[in-house]
């Protein structure tokens, strides 16, 4: 298997990616992109083990960003945390360069995407993983934010229940 683009109904509904999939409008409405703000983690308890969350550092440069988190569960799978290095560390070229034609759409507003795709990960089989991509914006009007949720393709979460607790 090679990495491939999928559509986002070839999720099973109680991955991971499906989570955010099906909370995506909430966030965004008919946008490619969403307000941070609209993000609540307590809403996906369950998600946040596979979730990496990107963040741009410097506003004139899009492509320079840092992994402020790297959930356990992505921990285990990659045999390492990304968390705290920059974009490109650790990764062969041909992932970034794959990865930053990704966030170029996500800023475009051609998000969020969706893909299957082999980890090659060293002194390991090879397991394949969905992923998502998913596009946030600290200020409403660009992407500077990249959501990630990367889980092996067997992982189940339970079923997203509703919160009944009051926003401010």
């Amino acid at each position: 298997m090679t990495f491939r683009s999928i559509e986002s109904s070839e999720i099973p509904v109680l991955h991971p990616v499906a989570h955010i999939r099906d909370g995506w409008a909430g966030f965004a409405g008919n946008a490619g992109i969403a307000p941070w703000s609209n993000f609540d983690p307590v809403d996906y308890p369950y998600v946040l083990p596979w979730v990496m969350l990107l963040r741009q550092e410097d506003p004139a440069d899009a492509e320079r960003l840092r992994y402020v988190i790297c959930g356990d569960g992505c921990r285990k799978t990659f045999g390492m945390s990304y968390q705290g290095k920059l974009f490109g560390e650790d990764l062969p070229e041909s992932v970034v360069a794959q990865r930053k034609i990704e966030f170029q759409n996500i800023r475009e507003g051609r998000g969020p995407l969706y893909s299957v795709t082999p980890l090659p990960i060293a002194n390991r089989e090879f397991i394949d993983i969905y992923r998502g991509v998913f596009g946030f914006s600290s200020d409403g009007t660009s992407v500077d934010r990249y959501l990630l949720v990367v889980a092996p393709l067997n992982v189940q979460v339970p079923a997203r229940q509703p919160q009944m607790r009051a926003r401010a």
